[in-house]
């Protein structure tokens, strides 16, 4: 595999270089899935929208950040345990996206498939943190869309099987989603923090 050393977050990563490699993983990806997950979108809705969206129990709101969204996807690659970063930009000159191979410590069944969905960012410390908004797979089998079941099992995830050590490249947290009617409340403790 055809690899080189990079600076990335607060450690060492590997870069991939081989596009075969990025191919067969997004490939692999997509067929566990179903659909390319390099084609994601969000929906952001308006204020004036709020009074509607309220009487909906299953919709969950979540404070708007700007780090960069990724992938953390937990496999095996010639049976040793890898957690790749796999950036969803691609441009001109690369077919496929950045894909980086990065030091995290998580619970050895996590390897065998897990596909992990959020943003990177830093803190004005310079810390790094990735910021996980939504589980696709766990042990190579796709996650409920129910958004309360999926966030349960992902808070369980980072709580139980994951482990930080001083060498991984960023401390995995679950990003905070509330109900819309506890929107006001979620605000008022963001500004006292």
């Amino acid at each position: 595999m055809d690899i080189h050393k990079i600076n990335y977050c607060q450690t060492s990563g590997f870069l991939l270089k081989n596009d075969r490699v990025k191919h067969d993983l997004i490939s692999d990806i997509n067929s566990k899935l179903g659909f390319n997950p390099l084609n994601l979108y969000e929906k952001s809705y308006s204020d004036r929208l709020i009074s509607v969206l309220k009487t909906k129990d299953d919709i969950l709101a979540t404070y708007i950040s700007y780090g960069k969204y990724v992938f953390l996807y937990l496999t095996k690659i010639y049976n040793e345990n890898v957690s790749l970063i796999i950036e969803m930009d691609t441009n001109k000159d690369n077919m496929y996206p950045k894909i980086i191979s990065v030091p995290c410590s998580f619970h050895e069944t996590m390897y065998d498939g897990t596909l992990i969905y959020g943003e990177i960012f830093r803190t004005k410390e310079k810390t790094w943190h990735f910021l996980a908004e939504k589980l696709y797979l766990v042990e190579n089998n796709r996650v409920s869309n129910d958004n309360n079941t999926n966030i349960g099992t992902l808070n369980t995830i980072i709580d139980s099987g994951y482990f930080y050590t001083g060498v991984n490249p960023f401390k995995i947290q679950v990003k905070k989603y509330f109900n819309l009617n506890e929107i006001e409340s979620s605000i008022n403790e963001l500004s006292k923090n």
